[in-house]
């Protein structure tokens, strides 16, 4: 009884990645692309077509980074809210919390990366927040201007006092 047991190696060399061929992959990268059987066929993943989209339309990462911008934008301007300690005709800020105004701002960067990670997923969600986004531009402009009258307005009610002061203590000496 005699075995005849062939012991050469027959495995890939390991230096050498493996080739994997996809039907419809990126000229660019490689990226495996999906065909759904009309029109044109893929040749480029989202990441490398030079096409340019328009606002809230595109690709899911153009849109995910849209979104998340812009509810980043949003945190910046509650986050304005709360540093306010006085509010001219109002008084005092019932929500004047600067330590938790600091609080937004340093997690202001992972949280505007985890929610470009989980928009994605959901391009309505993005569509719906950009949609939104567009009309809250306007409204962050009002507010900047806001946050700009509340910082000055105390200052010039004071310059204006002392003005008064000074005029009235020059016209006693002459």
């Amino acid at each position: 009884m005699s075995f005849d047991l062939d012991f050469t190696d027959t495995s890939a060399p390991k230096d050498e990645p493996v080739p994997t061929q996809y039907e419809y992959a990126c000229q660019v990268c490689g990226k495996e692309l999906f065909y759904g059987g009309r029109g044109r066929k893929p040749v480029k993943c989202d990441e490398h077509k030079t096409t340019q989209s328009k606002k809230g339309s595109g690709s899911n990462a153009n849109m995910a980074r849209q979104a998340s911008n812009i509810l980043s934008e949003w945190n910046t301007m509650v986050r304005a809210g709360l540093m306010i300690p006085y509010i001219p005709f109002a008084g005092v800020n019932p929500v004047y919390l600067p330590d938790t105004a600091e609080a937004i701002k340093e997690a202001d960067e992972v949280f505007t990366d985890q929610a470009y990670r989980a928009l994605l997923a959901d391009p309505k969600l993005c569509k719906l927040i950009i949609r939104i986004g567009a009309s809250s531009g306007k409204m962050s402009l009002i507010v900047a201007y806001g946050m700009l009258g509340v910082k000055v307005f105390p200052v010039a009610v004071n310059e204006m006092k002392d003005h008064k002061e000074n005029s009235d203590n020059r016209s006693q000496v002459a």
